[in-house]
């Protein structure tokens, strides 16, 4: 990929995201409070824990499906978060991008054709 004339590597890229995601983890209370109740959940029930980890089938009980249920709508909220947060930083680099480029106008400062 080629980016303002410079060639980024795919483990530039990965670094750049994985910085943006340990921002959203230090400033982010309710992905921090996400994150906890998924540990959390694999901490208390061990069948969990050995499907999750080690990709071991068990037998769950009833209470034991609530919580596979409960761990996989956990997964999906953070997995929501941590693409909003991709996509917002997307979306300032080309902000500035643009701005470099001047693609951009002023706000309020519009071409009037008469």
């Amino acid at each position: 990929m080629v980016f303002l004339g410079k060639k980024l590597d795919d483990w530039y890229l990965e670094e750049i995201f994985d910085n943006e995601l340990v921002r959203l983890r230090k400033k982010n209370k309710n992905y921090q409070k996400l994150i906890a109740e998924r540990i959390e959940l694999k901490d208390k029930n061990q069948k969990l824990l050995q499907l999750v980890e080690n990709n071991t089938l068990c037998d769950f009980t009833k209470a034991d499906s609530k919580d596979f249920l409960k761990y996989l709508t956990l997964l999906e909220e953070i997995c929501r978060m941590e693409k909003k947060e991709i996509f917002f930083f997307g979306m300032r680099e080309a902000y500035y991008l643009f701005n470099e480029m001047g693609l951009l106008k002023e706000r309020g400062k519009r071409d009037v054709k008469n």
